[in-house]
């Protein structure tokens, strides 16, 4: 459950980045640092053909890589960055709405199975 909260924090350090003076390559090692340990496992399980740990590893890896969307998108709307046309501006908030609620059920999903 600790990975979860640390992949989190730092997907939302990667947003931040993105809006901030904050230099991206620092964000992205933290990122990397986070996404590339349980990818390389989900690998090492699928050459050891051993279906928990691919299981275990490939469940934290997309965790991590909804967390690092659902994250950025959250900073990016927080911070205000937004379509410059009005037209474009409808329509994003429309698929905002669909994107937000879709990740975080996703996200509460990938949860749950990690605790079960």
């Amino acid at each position: 459950m600790a990975d979860v909260g640390i992949g989190l924090v730092l997907d939302f350090a990667g947003g931040l980045a993105l809006v901030t003076a904050i230099p991206e390559i620092l964000v992205g090692v933290g990122v990397a640092s986070a996404l590339l340990p349980p990818a390389t496992v989900t690998g090492i399980g699928v050459a050891l053909m051993d279906a928990s740990l691919f299981t275990g590893s490939l469940t934290l890896t997309i965790i991590y890589l909804i967390g690092l969307q659902l994250g950025c998108t959250i900073i990016l709307r927080v911070k205000g960055v937004q379509p410059r046309r009005y037209y474009q501006k409808t329509e994003a908030k429309k698929h905002l709405v669909y994107f937000i609620l879709t990740f975080s059920l996703l996200l509460l999903l990938l949860i749950w199975l990690v605790a079960v």
